[in-house]
Formats: C-alpha cells, sequence, structure tokens
C-alpha cells in the first residue's frame, strides 16, 4: 500500500474491480456531476417530525439545520435497489435555521424527489 490509499486515495484493487462489476451491471451509474433541484419536502419528510414528547429548545429550533421544499444539489451517482427502485445519490448543502451556518452532506434519496436542470437525467 503506497502512501494516499488509506483514506481518500485509490481503493484497493478488489473494492475496484467490484465497483466496476456494478457499474458493468448498470446497478451503479456514476454521474459526472450535474446540477438539480432536490425536493428536500419529499425527501426529508423524515426530519420535519418532533423528536421526543417535548418540542426542542428555543436554541435547536433557532440554530438547527432547515430545508426549504427545494435545494439546489449535485447528481453524483444512479444506484439501483434489487426491487428495481432508482436512488439517486446527491451532494446538497443544508443551512442552518437563522442562516449562520450550513452542512454539506451526500444524501441517498428516492429517484422521484430530484428534477434536472437541463436535459433529462433519469438512466
Amino acid at each position: 500500500m503506497k502512501a494516499g490509499d488509506v483514506g481518500g486515495g485509490r481503493p484497493p484493487d478488489g473494492d475496484r474491480l467490484h465497483t466496476q462489476h456494478l457499474i458493468d451491471t448498470g446497478i451503479w451509474q456514476p454521474v459526472p456531476g450535474r446540477p438539480v433541484i432536490l425536493q428536500a419536502n419529499n425527501a426529508l419528510s423524515w426530519a420535519a417530525r418532533v423528536a421526543g414528547r417535548e418540542p426542542p429548545s428555543l436554541r435547536v429550533r433557532s440554530c438547527g439545520l432547515t430545508f426549504p421544499p427545494e435545494l439546489p444539489a449535485t447528481l453524483t451517482a444512479w444506484a439501483r435497489f434489487t426491487t428495481g427502485v432508482w436512488a439517486a445519490v446527491v451532494d446538497v448543502t443544508l443551512p442552518t435555521h437563522d442562516g449562520a451556518g450550513a452542512v454539506t452532506a451526500t444524501l441517498w434519496v428516492p429517484g422521484e424527489t430530484i428534477r434536472p436542470v437541463g436535459p433529462i437525467l433519469r438512466p
């Protein structure tokens, strides 16, 4: 193993072959960073529920992550499950409610919760 092969470097050859098999079979389809709109209210509906019996504190409500109904995102891949369902793999930035910060995350979301900015993207 060479320097750089761990923590962001190249995967070991076995992993590369496995990923190539997924690409060859059409299960994993990398996309060269296409802009999309994430319908966050559908993709992240689970986050809209209030956790626990008591509402969150004022600090959590004002500084916690939030999402408008739609967010710009970058589609990086499609993944297909054994059920035939396609998942979109997207990079998206979720802002805090007060606008003072944000977190960028890679999310796997249902394919129908994104829409293209430009040509149709579904494989």
